[in-house]
């Protein structure tokens, strides 16, 4: 097992340090569609801390795999004052200490084996992280050895229970989907070929998760008050062609974002948001 996961470890670094000059900027990983649905995930954590009665500027909050910083940057804005990035892949940091965040530190550890003492984080968040894990337990042992007593984590994930991540096969959603994508990568084209282009690579540990196998990864549920919501029906159907510069672009996002509100109660999404509360 041990092999296995230095493996998986290797090549998970050897990819993120491959992508991370490009990562903000590609298509691939950082689309108009991806950074609605960050923005919109750190305004639902925003607001589930503040009506839980916590103020941002005063909590200590970890991002485990932080990538570029991202995340934690749309962080910052939101007015959260105490910011650790956490990552495996020294490229990725590079690019992350380059956001000149004062109220941010970034280390390069593994979640596997993170460096910080008991009960020292009061928000633990983990952003398109588990599916890339060996044993996405690890995050949950992170969150259970490192999380303050009424502290949150969120995770924000594919859900790969939504019928949304495979595109091959029949059915009028899916041709549909094709068809819309086509349409708008014709129109964006120049505004694409622009964009640099990574390859498709994934650790051998790569996979998509249900909400049941992220719950299974917990080792003590119990111990947490959790919620789930489900994202995005219409508005990934355009990944990863719709482009932010683009004035009609950015009607249809918040279109069809409009719809999803209420369609995803009903029918699902392609992504899942997760958040937990420690019990005392």
């Amino acid at each position: 097992m041990a092999t296995d996961l230095a493996a998986v470890l290797a090549e998970e670094r050897r990819i993120m340090n491959l992508y991370a000059p490009d990562y903000d900027a590609a298509t691939r990983t950082n689309s108009y569609v991806y950074q609605i649905e960050r923005s919109q995930f750190i305004e639902w954590i925003t607001k589930t801390l503040r009506d839980a009665g916590r103020d941002p500027r005063e909590l200590s909050v970890l991002e485990a795999g932080c990538g570029t910083g991202s995340v934690l940057d749309r962080l910052a804005q939101a007015g959260f004052g105490r910011l650790t990035g956490l990552d495996l892949a020294e490229g990725m940091l590079l690019q992350a200490r380059k956001r000149r965040l004062p109220q941010a530190g970034w280390t390069r550890a593994l979640i596997e084996d993170p460096p910080f003492r008991s009960e020292v984080f009061d928000v633990i968040l983990a952003c398109f992280t588990l599916h890339h894990l060996y044993d996405p337990q690890a995050f949950f042992r992170l969150v259970d050895r490192t999380l303050r007593p009424e502290g949150w984590f969120f995770v924000l994930e594919y859900n790969a229970d939504s019928g949304m991540l495979e595109r091959s096969g029949g059915g009028v959603r899916r041709s549909l989907g094709g068809l819309v994508r086509s349409l708008f990568a014709f129109k964006n084209r120049r505004a694409l070929v622009s964009r640099p282009i990574l390859p498709f690579l994934q650790n051998p540990a790569h996979r998509q998760l249900g909400f049941g196998a992220i719950r299974q990864a917990m080792a003590h549920p119990e111990r947490y008050e959790i919620r789930r919501e489900l994202r995005g029906l219409l508005l990934p159907t355009m990944l990863p062609v719709l482009i932010e510069e683009s004035a009609f672009d950015r009607t249809v996002a918040r279109w069809a974002g409009a719809a999803d509100r209420h369609l995803e109660r009903r029918f699902g999404g392609l992504f899942q948001w997760i958040a937990g509360r420690r019990r005392l």
